[in-house]
């Protein structure tokens, strides 16, 4: 968060990747990560809001030179069946593929540059209204914060 909103305590909690899924098959699916500029030829899939158009529509004008409208969608899984299908190749964070099980997509790494979004955790300085809201708040903190997460 560049200007977080007034009357918030920030936590940042960790860094998440920008990722891109590919049909197995697929000639980029070969290698353990994947550059911008290779994807110029490629046509993109991502979600319609978000932090991830922020990120990405000026990372792939600028370092892949897309000339092509990316398509947008709402779920993982009309992305994930665009792909499947091969309709485009599918631009998203790693944290939503963690659980991604399906033999037919692979999950690579996009590189030079690596772009991240930053994930925090926002709430009200003080006391929380419940105590279970103040543990889970604690435990995020103690599990996710920077330097704890591989």
């Amino acid at each position: 968060l560049t200007d977080p909103p007034a009357g918030l305590a920030v936590t940042e909690l960790f860094e998440d990747p920008l990722v891109l899924v590919l049909p197995r098959a697929h000639a980029l699916a070969q290698g353990a990560e994947v550059a911008w500029r290779p994807l110029r030829h490629d046509r993109l899939v991502l979600f319609a809001s978000g932090s991830v158009s922020e990120l990405a529509g000026p990372a792939s004008a600028r370092f892949a030179r897309i000339e092509g409208e990316p398509l947008r969608v709402r779920h993982s899984e009309t992305l994930y069946g665009c792909v499947r299908g091969g309709l485009a190749l599918g631009l998203m964070p790693r944290l939503y593929t963690t659980h991604l099980s399906d033999p037919e997509l692979v999950v690579r790494p996009l590189v030079r540059p690596l772009i991240e979004r930053r994930i925090a955790l926002l709430q009200r300085p003080g006391p929380q209204r419940s105590e279970a809201a103040e543990r889970f708040a604690l435990h995020l903190r103690a599990s996710l914060s920077p330097g704890r997460r591989g």
